[in-house]
């Protein structure tokens, strides 16, 4: 955990993008406590839901520039009622409200604010529309379980998503429209670095070995799939029990009622040609039901 937190932690740093005048930190605000707690919680969500549902996803919060700099200090918190109170309602829980739209929330939330907080966020098993009251199924492993919401407010015609957990969310850059695409693509890359499946025997491993252990077991995906491809292989999406007991059916069903593909081949391209000419093609003769249908034709 902590050799991925340090990786994404330099790719975030190394990234300068353009940011208006005065903000704090010159708009670079990841913090390395942040950054840790952020890739312990994709290897507990990885661990708990499954690797597919653990990826990372690019969100943004807009709030007033008075807040800027409790929040790059202390991250976006949950509001508690007591140090953090909540700003704008609560219609789809108590969190942190968030959005997968760079525009949205600008008009009704940043009060005149020259940037919005870009962020790496977890959203895991999502819940669409209002939760279950008191709570239940949040972060729960059990059938309904989720991990964070989905609304929408009226008309806007654009969904927020609401966070229930501090860990959940990754605070790196305050941006504006121009630093936009050069903040996005230094996200992008920490998204590839932490979203890589983690060693399964022994969470604690250095993963310099990782690549060893990959070379030692073949990849479940491409046949003879070369050592180094394995290495950074993603797992297969989430599937039942079921649904994997039928795709080895499918596997192992007989394959006498497969077409012929050679007989195909060889009847479209003779099909008007005399039997008495066709010979063997690429080594395969015709099937005795063919060569009786040709020797039909041309009596």
């Amino acid at each position: 955990v902590d050799r991925r937190a340090e990786r994404i932690l330099d790719l975030l740093l190394s990234c300068e993008p353009p940011a208006p005048a005065g903000l704090p930190l010159q708009g670079r605000i990841v913090r390395i406590e942040a950054v840790a707690a952020f890739v312990e919680r994709h290897l507990l969500l990885a661990e708990q839901r499954c690797f597919a549902e653990a990826r990372p996803r690019v969100v943004y919060h807009w709030t007033q520039e008075k807040n800027f700099e409790g929040i790059a200090t202390e991250g976006l918190r949950v509001p508690d009622g007591a140090g953090v109170s909540v700003a704008h309602g609560s219609s789809f829980g108590l969190g942190v409200y968030v959005s997968p739209d760079f525009r949205y929330g600008r008009e009704f939330f940043s009060y005149g604010a020259r940037a919005a907080f870009m962020c790496l966020a977890l959203p895991g098993r999502q819940h669409f529309g209002k939760p279950p009251p008191n709570g239940e199924g949040l972060f729960s492993s059990e059938e309904g379980g989720y991990d964070s919401v989905i609304g929408r407010e009226g008309q806007r015609g654009v969904d927020e998503w609401v966070f229930f957990r501090q860990d959940q969310l990754l605070a790196c850059f305050l941006v504006d429209r121009v630093g936009l695409i050069v903040a996005k693509e230094a996200l992008h890359e920490a998204i590839k670095e932490l979203h890589r499946p983690w060693p399964q025997a022994n969470t604690d491993t250095d993963e310099s070995d990782v690549s060893t252990v990959s070379q030692m077991r073949p990849s479940p995906h491409v046949p003879n799939a070369p050592a180094e491809d394995a290495a950074v292989m993603e797992p297969a999406p989430c599937a039942s029990s079921a649904s994997r007991s039928s795709m080895q059916q499918v596997t192992q069903s007989d394959t006498s009622a497969v077409p012929r593909r050679g007989a195909a081949r060889w009847s479209r391209r003779h099909r008007d040609v005399p039997s008495s000419e066709l010979g063997e093609w690429q080594g395969e003769a015709p099937t005795p039901r063919q060569q009786s249908g040709l020797s039909r034709r041309w009596r």
